[in-house]
């Protein structure tokens, strides 16, 4: 299985606050380890900020 970065999104649970969901952590934490850097931006959704990170090649 291979994964195009411009298709990773995920959320790290040590920068937002909030609930994060399992998959989230384990695709933040799947992310990090493949060697991803981590781009933060915020977006809104159901009037409840969310952190969103898009990962690029290092």
């Amino acid at each position: 299985m291979t994964l195009e970065p411009s298709a990773i999104v995920a959320i790290n649970p040590s920068l937002c606050g909030g609930r994060q969901h399992l998959y989230e952590r384990a695709l933040y934490r799947l992310a990090v380890r493949l060697g991803y850097l981590v781009l933060a931006s915020r977006i809104h959704r159901n009037s409840d900020t969310v952190c969103r990170y898009e990962e690029r090649v290092l």
